[in-house]
């Protein structure tokens, strides 16, 4: 949700929702062995609901950061949440079936657009 607001945001609108996904990927972080108590997934069949949800986020991240023109994720920051990222999206299903980045980046303009020339 914070991250389609900071999309739909401008100006000190959009700074407090850079502030909240941050606030949320750092706790993320620091709940990454509790929430993932487990290896990562080693195959295509071991992936769990969490790590699902998990692999869509860099690439959507990644788009909202070049549509929106910000710097949200910070590996350095989050080492634990973008090295599980990593490693999940290295995985074949998460390769065959992610949209590519420059579909993501015209779609997060676009919402960007219509959402900050319509408010």
């Amino acid at each position: 949700m914070a991250l389609r607001k900071l999309v739909a945001s401008q100006g000190i609108e959009e700074e407090k929702r850079i502030t909240e996904v941050r606030m949320n990927l750092n706790i993320l972080e620091e709940n990454m062995t509790v929430i993932f108590p487990y290896d990562l997934p080693s195959c295509n069949e071991d992936m769990r609901l969490l790590d699902i949800l998990l692999c869509c986020l860099p690439n959507a991240i990644k788009a909202i950061e070049e549509a929106s023109n910000v710097k949200i994720m910070e590996p350095q920051k989050y080492p634990l949440t973008t090295s599980r990222m990593a490693s999940l999206c290295d995985l074949e299903v998460v390769k065959d079936t992610a949209p590519s980045h420059d579909k993501l980046v015209n779609f997060y303009r676009a919402y960007r657009r219509y959402y900050t020339h319509n408010n």
